[in-house]
């Protein structure tokens, strides 16, 4: 019978009559399933876990090509530890990739292995939290946010495509997990794994040098050749189809072979929404955030307009032009949802599906669909291109590859080169050899042609020599300090202020400052920015200077972000 009271609860147990018993259930299971059967590491992949842990060095870069089996070195290193009584983390870039990479592991450990990521429930959260607390699972497989989970007596953390920018986390608190995680490591006599087919260049120099171990899988894990891709000028009239003002001819071509072949295909275009700009018809202005200042992309699926800088939105059906009133407007550009209705036009009977921001809550039914073969086309941004294994796609091709160049950043070129190297090895992963496309309007560019050929050392050494003769990380430290507010006036006045600030206190130092400048964000939420960046190559000479900044200038109408190690604009 139940006990409604509290009080006659208390005396039952004071009695003796009742024990207490403390029964902790799971209230949300994880909805991964692990593969069937299991994978054996070859003699390359023991051969990397034997020099990890044999290493003196408690970092150790692990450079594999796309498809050499990285994850069953880390899954092999978690089975050594979890046979010394020791945990494990493994970091993955995108919440899309946690539950492939969990059930992986699960296959060799089942139910011993916890999931975390921002996308679970509270209640999710603490279980998970409770069973890594209280030793119940040892092995956590999550985003950058899981390197804070409480692995007791913790021996390994590794990092998977460790040069993916989502691991350092650009709002407040600023922290990026690849360096806690080395933080963390030292305190807790664990080892760290950097793996990549693409490291940061950082990083490599640093394994170069010795600073870190440094070992490569060389072979891809299936006996299919590397893709090789092929570009396609879009400057050339000749190249384009007229039955698509976004796909060549010769990736039209391609789609309908692959199809013919019941193979699967992916596009990558980094823009998500159906048109990235409305242009008045009457009088030519472009719809714009009047928040922002930035132009307000067409969402046709949802029938808005969206500010993709703060999220404002706005029914489209109504939207008239801000200057004329007019209703009519050009749609210009693509992204997501327009390739995917040249796709419906081209292909009626092809089965696509769309992996965005947008589609996050189908997320995990696309994923599953498409390993499933439950479709043939995905088109997705840069989340389609981390690190999944689909062993059906046989190609593989980027809509607009120059798009992340134009982005004004000292790491535009490596982040292009991540991104189309990861893309083309997207294809031909399984016995089925792939092929790739690159549509581009610079088919000369260098970036690109590394990565179309995989070719990280080249890259790397041309990289590494820009950075050297420009004075960029690895060969310096860089800190930017973003002043925001509503008035103009003040945050330059404060920008200003604390450029001569930084001048007087560093002076004689081995310190550049430079700014104040516009960073590429402008105006958010009605918010102007203004930022001051400083090279400099000794940390115990800026950090007193920051924090001296940050007593000296204190305004309720001004804020002032201090980003230590920024790799933006």
């Amino acid at each position: 019978a139940a006990i409604r009271s509290s009080h006659a609860y208390q005396s039952l147990l004071a009695q003796g009559f009742i024990t207490p018993k403390t029964t902790r259930f799971v209230r949300v299971k994880q909805d991964v399933q692990a593969p069937d059967g299991s994978y054996s590491a070859t003699l390359d992949q023991l051969a990397c876990v034997e020099y990890i842990l044999s290493s003196p060095k408690p970092t150790t870069l692990l450079e594999g090509v796309t498809g050499s089996g990285k994850t069953l070195v880390y899954i092999e290193l978690a089975d050594r530890m979890l046979k010394q009584g020791r945990g494990s983390i493994i970091l993955v870039p995108e919440i899309a990739l946690t539950d492939q990479t969990a059930a992986l592991f699960m296959s060799r450990f089942h139910n011993r292995v916890s999931i975390l990521h921002s996308n679970l429930t509270n209640a999710a959260k603490y279980d998970e939290y409770l069973r890594i607390r209280e030793g119940e699972n040892r092995i956590v497989v999550g985003t950058r946010s899981a390197i804070f989970a409480p692995v007791n007596n913790l021996g390994l953390i590794c990092i998977d495509e460790e040069h993916s920018d989502t691991y350092k986390q650009d709002t407040t608190p600023f922290y990026d997990a690849r360096m806690v995680a080395q933080m963390r490591a030292a305190n807790e006599g664990a080892k760290v794994v950097l793996g990549s087919a693409t490291p940061l260049v950082e990083d490599r120099l640093r394994a170069e040098k010795g600073l870190t171990g440094f070992t490569r899988l060389t072979h891809k894990f299936s006996q299919t050749p590397l893709v090789q891709a092929t570009f396609v000028d879009m400057s050339q009239l000749a190249n384009l189809s007229d039955r698509s003002r976004i796909l060549s001819k010769e990736l039209l071509s391609a789609l309908d072979e692959t199809l013919k072949r019941k193979e699967q295909a992916i596009l990558f275009i980094n823009r998500r929404g159906y048109a990235p700009r409305l242009q008045c018809r009457k009088c030519q202005r472009v719809a714009e955030c009047p928040n922002c200042q930035i132009p307000l992309v067409l969402h046709r699926d949802r029938d808005r307009l969206f500010c993709h800088r703060c999220e404002l939105s706005v029914p489209y059906s109504t939207y008239t032009c801000t200057r004329c009133s007019s209703k009519s407007f050009f749609q210009l550009g693509y992204g997501t949802e327009r390739v995917i209705d040249d796709l419906s036009n081209l292909f009626p009977q092809a089965r696509i599906g769309r992996m965005d921001l947008d589609t996050e809550p189908e997320r995990k039914r696309t994923l599953k669909q498409f390993r499933d073969g439950q479709l043939d086309i995905v088109v997705g941004t840069q989340m389609v291109v981390k690190g999944h294994d689909f062993p059906r796609v046989t190609l593989a091709a980027a809509l607009d590859a120059d798009m992340s160049l134009a982005v004004p950043s000292y790491t535009s070129a490596e982040r292009t080169f991540d991104l189309i190297a990861q893309l083309v090895g997207r294809s031909g992963r399984a016995a089925r050899e792939g092929r790739a496309i690159i549509q581009t309007y610079d088919p000369t560019n260098r970036t690109l042609i590394c990565a179309s050929r995989q070719d990280y050392e080249t890259f790397y050494a041309l990289e590494i020599e820009d950075r050297r003769r420009f004075i960029y990380p690895p060969y310096c430290f860089m800190c930017d300090i973003l002043i925001s507010g509503e008035d103009k006036k003040l945050v330059s006045e404060t920008a200003y202020g604390i450029k001569s600030f930084l001048v007087t206190k560093l002076t004689g130092t081995r310190c550049n400052i430079y700014g104040p400048s516009d960073p590429y964000q402008g105006i958010v939420q009605g918010k102007r920015f203004k930022r001051v960046t400083i090279k400099y190559k000794e940390t115990r000479v800026l950090y007193p200077v920051l924090k001296a900044l940050r007593e000296t200038f204190v305004a309720p109408a001004i804020q002032i972000t201090i980003d230590v190690d920024s790799r933006g604009d």
